[in-house]
């Protein structure tokens, strides 16, 4: 006869019964004889922890592209103690077969930074802990810094480039322990950036020095929209032109709060093509549009951002808050003496709800203000440009104003609708309904040239609309549609969350 564990026994004789497995290791942990090893799965998660061969397409670099790792396969842990390693008992080293000299590691499954605490966003988005060069089609720079560029996000949302269709590719390669060097790269219809950029960190505690060098040229909501259309003197619309670099200083100040400090250096212009030699520093209106008389601009910054996070995942965020505060100082080292000055500040808060969804999964309502103050002139090229798919969704990037001051508020409900498996690939799909409104308080008329006065911008709007966010294996796609309170639609297809 056969016995239960499928050998051949004498007939009569009684089989032994098959081993039991030993109790199984409370979850969660994962155990590993040198170091911590992450399960495979299939949400976002940081984009450093990713292999080096993942590769990401986007059409945007504003909004940082998320990664989708390991959430549907994990349970996000809230607890700040959940971020370190923490060794087994010895009572779980002996269920497991292990020993105390073979090391193992537990290591909680949170949904950010797996075991590595205290990471400022600075370095965390550095990919600290690759040892190879790397390729990806996405943004590798941080969100949190003190160094300017097109590729770099600002203290708030509001948009110094308009991209057109484009695509986004990153260059990183080791060149230390904790030292970095990478190149982005940004090409489309409506821009060609790039941001090469350095990182050196010290262990203890975390912080270091950055930095880069960028250029820009790239279309620009300042100088188009309204209902007044003003081109150049020959008739084309504007190109801002810009070239330069800058140098930073970051460390954390607490558990969750990461400061940086830095100056950076530009010359800007603006230009009727990717490579024309042709300067303007007036439209055809006779506007100025840059500070000196002659169309370039040598202007100098001294810059703070500062970061209080308390989200429970940096990239499908249901709970927490994420801060930001920025002050930038501007002075133009040409021919005119000009200086002025910017305070910045953003408020996101993110609250679990359960009002309806389509299938089971986490509901969130996003909150969000934001809004800066302008001393001084500020250039036409450094306002805050509002309306567009990170402003105020319906109306077009800049279409709303370039303002001095502004404030700027959204309401976004997110609620589930489907997830299934495509082939080897997680799908997740989430709706949104959303509200965003924006408004200048009537300092469009502070902004050297006064580009939005001149082509009769309303200087406040209204916009809302509904939503689909997918998921798909790497790949975090939006599509949304913003209706503006003067009646135009606005489509907006891309990737990379907006907050």
């Amino acid at each position: 006869m056969v016995g239960l564990a499928g050998m051949i026994v004498p007939a009569g004789a009684q089989a032994d019964p098959p081993p039991q497995p030993a109790d199984p290791i409370p979850l969660p942990l994962t155990l590993s004889l040198n170091k911590p090893t992450f399960p495979k799965a299939t949400s976002p998660t940081d984009e450093n922890l990713l292999p080096s061969a993942t590769f990401i397409s986007s059409t945007t670099s504003e909004a940082e592209l998320p990664h989708l790792e390991a959430y549907l396969e994990t349970q996000p842990s809230d607890a700040a103690g959940d971020l370190a390693p923490v060794t087994p008992s010895s009572d779980e080293l002996a269920q497991s077969g292990s020993t105390e000299d073979s090391q193992p590691t537990r290591v909680a499954q949170t949904s950010d930074t797996f075991g590595q605490p205290g990471l400022p966003g600075v370095f965390r988005e550095a990919r600290e802990d690759i040892d190879s060069p790397t390729f990806s089609l996405f943004n590798w720079l941080a969100p949190t810094s003190a160094l300017r560029g097109p590729e770099r996000r600002r203290v708030v949302s509001t948009s110094i480039k308009t991209t057109g269709l484009a695509l986004v590719g990153s260059f990183v390669t080791p060149l230390g322990a904790n030292t970095h060097a990478g190149l982005v790269v940004e090409a489309g219809t409506s821009i060609l950036a790039f941001d090469l950029g350095f990182i050196s960190a010290t262990e203890q505690p975390r912080s270091g020095f950055g930095a880069n060098i960028f250029g820009q040229r790239s279309h620009l909501g300042t100088y188009v929209n309204g209902d007044n259309e003003i081109d150049l003197p020959n008739g084309d619309t504007a190109w801002i032109h810009r070239l330069g670099g800058g140098v930073e200083y970051y460390r954390p100040f607490a558990d969750n709060l990461e400061t940086a400090i830095g100056v950076s250096y530009q010359r800007v212009s603006v230009r009727d093509d990717f490579f024309s030699d042709n300067i303007f520093a007036e439209d055809d209106e006779g506007n100025a549009l840059t500070v000196d008389s002659d169309g370039i601009d040598d202007l100098l910054t001294l810059n703070f951002a500062a970061t209080y996070d308390t989200r429970n995942n940096s990239d499908l965020t249901t709970s927490g808050s994420l801060a930001r505060f920025g002050i930038n100082q501007g002075f133009n080292l040409g021919e005119e003496d000009n200086a002025y000055t910017q305070v910045m500040g953003y408020y996101t808060q993110y609250i679990p709800v359960n009002f309806f969804g389509f299938d089971e999964g986490p509901q969130v309502l996003i909150l969000n203000v934001q809004g800066g103050i302008g001393l001084g002139d500020v250039p036409s090229y450094e306002g805050f440009n509002l309306g567009g798919r990170t402003s105020v969704r319906g109306y077009s990037g800049g279409e709303i104003s370039t303002a001095a001051s502004f404030f700027q508020a959204t309401a976004e409900y997110r609620f589930p609708v489907a997830q299934f498996r495509f082939r080897e690939d997680s799908v997740r799909m989430r709706g949104l309904l959303f509200a965003d409104y924006a408004t200048d308080f009537g300092t469009a008329d502070q902004v050297i040239g006064q580009p939005a006065e001149a082509r009769d911008k309303p200087g406040d709007g209204f916009g809302f609309g509904v939503g689909l966010h997918t998921t798909v294996g790497n790949f975090y796609n939006r599509f949304e549609l913003g209706i503006a309170d003067s009646g135009d639609v606005d489509v907006i297809f891309t990737f990379g969350d907006r907050f």
